[in-house]
């Protein structure tokens, strides 16, 4: 069943729900299976397909959130239910993203902030999404959970990844180190754009960088047979397989150039 937003958590955390242009998506809010949730809808079939396999390949390895795709039965009740408003069913992709701040710290699979950006920046590097910017994730005591892979799988070879500055683009993530986690409640979303990163200490960062690449090496090794409901036929998908199968040959060369963009200040 579909409900109305829960008033208690829209009251914590509503004010938060903005997106990069400072629009407030707090009217998107629902709650299922007695969980949070965003409702996103899109006329491009493939971010439906992007937003599937990120969760499933980035599922208990990397703080990455819960993707629910919608059925046209369930899209109806919940325009009949007037839970949301009046709602376009004839987009191609509709899906609820399970809000970040729904999380608790137990749920995550990264538990500390340096291997959770950690996580995020290698698995990014994997899949080629670039848009790691601090509107697309959240913190959960101060560890960051992350969402909207709306920009990913990019046949791009890590040099041309990397090459590209500015708002969004990989070459401009950057990893900063604080003294404690309490300031990023003074950094967080105050920034022009927000490409950093922050962590507490850069060589358990880089230590965390080095084993989740191999930890998300050995768990892609069968991508093959990789069972996703809903995209297991879809064209995009096969290209993405290829895709990441190739990326995969070169991850360590291609964290390290991460390494390298990330820290290119210092």
């Amino acid at each position: 069943m579909f409900y109305k937003a829960d008033t208690n958590f829209m009251q914590k955390y509503g004010a938060q729900l903005v997106n990069h242009n400072g629009a407030n998506y707090s009217g998107l809010v629902i709650k299922h299976l007695d969980k949070n949730w965003i409702f996103k809808s899109n006329d491009n079939i493939n971010v439906l397909t992007y937003e599937i396999l990120t969760f499933f390949l980035g599922t208990n390895l990397v703080n990455v959130t819960e993707i629910k795709p919608l059925s046209t039965q369930e899209l109806e009740i919940l325009n009949n239910g007037q839970i949301l408003g009046n709602i376009d069913l004839s987009r191609t992709s509709s899906f609820l993203t399970r809000i970040a701040q729904d999380y608790s710290l137990d749920e995550l699979p990264l538990k500390d902030l340096d291997s959770a950006v950690a996580g995020e920046l290698v698995f990014s590097t994997l899949i080629r999404r670039r848009d790691t910017h601090e509107y697309n994730r959240a913190y959960v005591s101060y560890v960051p959970v992350f969402f909207d892979h709306g920009v990913s799988f990019e046949d791009q070879d890590a040099t041309t990844f990397f090459s590209r500055k500015g708002k969004g683009f990989a070459g401009s993530w950057r990893v900063k180190v604080i003294e404690r986690p309490q300031l990023i409640d003074t950094i967080f979303r105050k920034e022009s754009w927000g490409d950093n990163h922050y962590i507490l200490n850069k060589e358990h960062f880089i230590s965390e960088v080095k084993r989740i690449a191999k930890v998300l090496k050995d768990n892609f090794n069968d991508l093959n047979n990789l069972q996703i409901p809903l995209i297991d036929q879809n064209e995009e998908r096969n290209r993405i397989v290829v895709m990441i199968k190739k990326n995969l040959q070169t991850t360590n060369e291609d964290v390290n150039k991460m390494l390298e963009i990330v820290f290119d200040d210092d």
